[in-house]
């Protein structure tokens, strides 16, 4: 009995030894990664001193666009989070506007703006997309000044949009992407126009990468092309900046969670 007690003392000395010479590594570090981010804000610069001023974007609590643009442009949505209809303030102008769509339904947004709009018209223009059976978007009906319009668009597997195109002036922009991240050239054809400069925002992908955008220079029927550089992307690959070939650079503001 007393040979057992002092084998088992010994095994228990032993065992708190053992324990005792085992590093202590304390707490796992904490991961401040955040889940996802949302896009709140481009601010598209001339220069180091000149901003065209920043394109703000609000949520709903629901987490899907509510407003957005330098001026309102506001969305709503059906039971499936798919968005029905986009209205904006009107002018007496034609407002250029495109609306481009993920596979999931979720906004891609690329919004060209009058800067001749006078205040106090009350015209609102009325956007509603189209659905396919695959859940793509196969056309855009526009409703309000100037008459009905259509927009048509193309997708791959992935829901990255390849072309769009306007039936009626036969104009049309085509996107090519990068095997790593977003978008690295779009090619805009303007049939129609016999001059003039059309000024694009950056294109956003609100699932994902956000997709960069350009200024480009319609003339006559010559397309134009151009390719992105300067990006940088957060932890996330959201990018954060872009950089046109005019010189231009479009910083991205998130909020990350």
């Amino acid at each position: 009995m007393m040979t057992t007690l002092k084998n088992t003392l010994l095994l228990f000395s032993f065992s708190v030894w053992l324990v005792s010479c085992v590093k202590d590594e304390g707490a796992p570090p904490i991961d401040n990664t955040p889940d996802a981010c949302r896009l709140i804000g481009v601010n598209t610069k001339i220069d180091e001193t000149t901003s065209f001023g920043v394109f703000d974007v609000d949520y709903d609590a629901n987490g899907r666009i509510s407003e957005a643009g330098l001026q309102t442009y506001e969305f709503t949505y059906d039971g499936s989070g798919r968005l029905t209809e986009a209205t904006l303030p009107g002018s007496n102008l034609n407002p250029q506007v495109r609306f481009l769509f993920s596979y999931s339904g979720d906004l891609i947004l690329e919004i060209k703006e009058n800067w001749g709009e006078e205040p106090n018209v009350e015209e609102r223009y009325v956007f509603t997309p189209v659905y396919g059976g695959d859940g793509f978007v196969d056309k855009l009906m526009r409703t309000g000044l100037g008459g009905d319009t259509e927009l048509d668009y193309d997708f791959d597997a992935n829901g990255n949009v390849l072309r769009w195109s306007d039936p009626t002036f036969q104009d049309y922009r085509e996107f090519t992407f990068g095997a790593d991240k977003g978008l690295f050239e779009n090619l805009d054809h303007h049939l129609a126009f016999a001059y003039g400069i059309a000024i694009g925002q950056p294109f956003f992908h609100f699932n994902n990468t956000v997709l960069s955008g350009t200024d480009f220079t319609s003339d006559g029927q010559e397309s134009s092309s151009h390719t992105f550089s300067e990006l940088e992307f957060n932890v996330l690959d959201f990018q954060t900046l872009a950089g046109d070939p005019n010189g231009r650079t479009y910083q991205f503001e998130y909020y990350c969670f």
